[in-house]
């Protein structure tokens, strides 16, 4: 998800996999018990879904924080073309 860019893909997978958490391990129907197999691989999250799906969040916020600093600084870059009081300056078009 994270390397074809599909951030929020990262969101609605911990959203489901902490829905999955507040249940007890018996609650969970025969779709909760499939999806935990086919995409929690490590032993280690799925016997802590809670903790797993915190960091799958905090993994979003950091992306997300980083995908604005990046605007940020893109529109920094461009700050040259600007003139007072945030106007554009008008360019020769050639």
């Amino acid at each position: 998800m994270v390397l074809d860019g599909k951030f929020n893909g990262i969101l609605e997978f911990s959203e489901r996999v902490f829905r999955i958490a507040l249940k007890s391990k018996n609650e969970w129907g025969k779709h909760e018990n499939e999806f935990i197999k086919e995409y929690v691989k490590l032993e280690r999250s799925k016997n802590n879904l809670t903790l797993f799906s915190q960091k799958l969040f905090k993994l979003y916020a950091l992306i997300e924080e980083e995908i604005k600093k990046e605007v940020k600084i893109f529109r920094g870059n461009f700050q040259h073309l600007r003139g007072k009081k945030g106007r554009r300056k008008r360019c020769l078009n050639y």
